[in-house]
């Protein structure tokens, strides 16, 4: 589930639960965002995200800021037993390792937007089921 498609369910929530007439600018602002960011992938644009680095998958794309330049991932390998992450990058040397949990700046690509659209399929559904 891309970050558009969460508020846009956020806002439509909170538009079926309250006062529908001060929620309605909330859920058109939250569509408007949604239909900008699926222009920009019908157009070919990579949409920026704030991820984990344990997140990370091949093809996707981190920003350094000390370098102001985006980085592809060849990578992505979690540690065993440890909230580690190893990342090989396309025309670097090293590896680096980054912990699970801190936030990073990506453009994500083919795979990562595979997994994204898994995952929201999977966890979309309710988490219990009413019984009679």
């Amino acid at each position: 589930m891309t970050p558009a498609e969460r508020i846009v369910i956020q806002a439509a929530r909170a538009w079926a639960t309250s006062d529908r007439e001060a929620a309605t600018a909330d859920l058109l602002a939250a569509v408007e965002a949604l239909e900008i960011e699926r222009a920009g992938r019908a157009e070919g644009a990579r949409v920026e995200v704030d991820l984990t680095w344990g997140e990370l998958v091949e093809g996707d794309e981190v920003f350094n800021r000390e370098a102001d330049k985006w980085f592809p991932v060849r990578a992505a390998v979690r540690h065993v037993g440890q909230p580690m992450v190893t990342v090989d990058f396309v025309g670097r040397r090293s590896l680096a390792i980054k912990p699970i949990g801190h936030r990073c700046r990506v453009r994500r690509g083919a795979t990562g937007e595979a997994v994204d659209m898994f995952a929201s399929v999977l966890w979309s559904a309710p988490s219990s089921v009413a019984r009679p």
